[in-house]
Formats: structure tokens, C-alpha cells, sequence
């Protein structure tokens, strides 16, 4: 199977009565058109074997099938955790976004947790009467330590914590309070973030070619939007199989997935502007058939109408 990006004029145009999926993530919806329904091709049987749903047949994963699964595994959960960001994050001066950091050069997983778990415990502590709920990310660098990234979600505006009171809390290392305020759409920038490396960090030998580097716009510290040369989806390379990246709180909201004809998806974002698109082929690699064509539009109502 062969996956390919195409021109989005290249999609049939919709017509009224179609079916699309639509997700609603807050101030982000996304209507995913389908030119037939997707379906399941492979069933995952344990660690070594899978069946083809079609056929029946039974077949093991070589290595490098495993690797390609865990990338494929892991663009699905960021996607995931995209939607569940942007679900929960409409109001950014509710929210507050660190990064904890370890002295030393830990790759301990189950400590990270722990960890994790008791800085919890002492921060809900420290602010008493102050409820939050958290969204915590685990991500792996290029020498194979881990870090934290946490989002904070507050019920009304952020209170002001210093850096060097979030450290004594922490206990482990350092951290850093970013600023978020001027990101529209926070579920892309920060999944962007745990896929993408600077390149002064990625390995040479996993770059595969130029066009793996892209030069973007990010904020630095200041919230102040910088030039930034990065290897894009490079980071995937250093999660381990396997690994359960990311975690939440209890009072944390899924995603909204509903299915419902396509004029009934234009009338729920009529009020919101269309701020990014792709349509992609699939194709069957031995004779070229297009097995699908599916077509993503993502609105955004926090963006003003020109």
C-alpha cells in the first residue's frame, strides 16, 4: 500500500448528501470525506504475528515492519493527542505549559511516572483550594533520556506560580514555564513540538534526505515567534516501542466524533474559517488501483474572518 499527498483540487467535490466523519475538539473541528469507507486491513494477532483481514492468512513481522508499525502507531496517537489537547485548551489563559527536566540522564520510564505521579500530588498540594487538570507527556532526546511536557488547565485564568517555585515542587532537575498565549491552534504546535527536533539535535544518520528539513516558525520563551530549522518527524525515531507517551487527569474531555451528511459538516463550520487542508491517495503498490482518496479540512473558529 502506497500513501501519497495530491493536490486538494483532485478530491470529487462533495456533495450534500455524503457521509463524513466530523471531530470536534473546541474551537477545532475537522470534516474527514472518504470517496468509499475505510475500513481495516490487518489485525494485530501478538508482538510477532498479524492476520490479513481479507484473507485469513496468518504472517510475522520482521524487524523493519515493526519499526515502520511504531512510527504509524505513534502519528496516530499524537493525532490523538492533538484532538484531546485542542478539546480542552480553548482558552489559553486557563492553561500553562512546562517542561520538567531531569539533573541527570534518566531513562527510566516507570521512575519517570512515579515521579510524575508525586509532583502531582505535591503541586495540587501547594495550591490547596486551586483544582487543575493536566495533560503529561513524555519525550524521549536523541541520547535517550527523557523530559516532561505538561499542560495545566486551570477553570479560570492561570495563576501565577514562579518558574523557581515549579523547580522546589519538581524536585528532580530544572524547569521551564512556556508561553502559549498567541498559538491558535495549541493541539498542532505542540504535537508538532514532540515530533519534530531541532536539527543541532538529530543524529546524521537519521536524516534520511534534504526534504526531512524544514525551516519553521516557532515561539521562544518570550512567546516571540522565531525562525527554527528542524527535522521533521524526526523525534518518532527515539520512542521505544510500545511506550505509553502520554497520560491525563480524570476531568480531562475526549473529542467529539460524530458521522452526518456533508451539508449538515458546512453548516456546523460556517461560522469558522477553513485554516488548512490535505487530501491524500492510497494506492495498491503491486498494480497502481486506488484503493482511496480521503480529503481533510480543519476549521478554526478563534480565527477572525477577513
Amino acid at each position: 500500500m502506497k500513501v501519497e499527498k495530491i493536490n486538494n483540487d483532485l478530491f470529487p467535490v462533495n456533495v450534500n448528501d455524503t457521509y463524513v466523519k466530523v471531530t470536534n475538539t473546541g474551537n477545532i473541528v475537522t470534516i474527514t470525506s472518504c470517496i468509499r469507507e475505510c475500513k481495516q486491513t490487518v489485525q494485530k494477532v501478538n508482538a510477532d504475528e498479524y492476520i490479513i483481514i481479507d484473507t485469513g492468512e496468518l504472517k510475522q513481522y520482521n524487524h523493519t515492519e515493526r519499526r515502520i508499525e511504531n512510527i504509524i502507531s505513534l502519528k496516530q496517537s499524537m493525532k490523538h493527542l492533538r484532538d484531546i489537547i485542542n478539546t480542552n485548551c480553548t482558552n489559553t489563559r486557563k492553561c500553562k505549559f512546562l517542561t520538567l527536566t531531569y539533573r541527570e540522564n534518566m531513562q527510566d520510564s516507570k521512575k519517570l511516572y512515579i515521579d510524575v505521579k508525586n509532583f502531582h500530588k505535591r503541586l495540587r498540594y501547594f495550591m490547596k483550594n486551586i483544582t487543575f487538570n493536566y495533560i503529561s507527556v513524555i519525550e524521549p532526546q536523541g541520547r535517550g533520556s527523557f523530559h516532561v511536557h505538561e499542560i495545566l488547565i486551570f477553570d479560570k485564568p492561570a495563576p501565577f506560580i514562579p518558574n523557581n517555585k515549579i523547580e522546589d515542587i519538581w524536585r528532580n532537575g530544572f524547569t521551564k514555564i512556556s508561553k502559549i498565549d498567541n498559538v491558535n491552534n495549541i493541539g498542532t504546535y505542540l504535537t508538532a513540538y514532540l515530533c519534530d527536533i531541532p536539527i543541532e539535535q538529530a543524529r546524521i544518520k537519521d536524516i534520511a534526505c534534504l526534504s526531512d528539513i524544514k525551516e519553521v516558525q516557532v515561539a521562544d520563551d518570550n512567546g516571540k515567534m522565531v525562525n527554527k530549522h528542524i527535522v521533521k518527524g524526526g523525534r518518532l525515531k527515539y520512542y521505544p516501542r510500545g511506550m505509553r507517551f502520554y497520560r491525563c487527569s480524570r476531568g480531562i474531555k475526549r473529542p467529539e466524533v460524530i458521522k452526518c451528511p456533508y451539508s449538515v459538516a458546512k453548516d456546523m463550520v460556517k461560522d469558522s474559517v477553513l485554516t488548512y487542508e490535505k487530501t491524500i491517495k492510497i494506492t495498491d503498490e503491486t498494480n497502481d488501483t486506488v484503493l482511496n482518496i480521503i480529503n481533510y479540512k480543519q476549521y478554526n473558529s478563534k480565527v477572525k474572518k477577513e
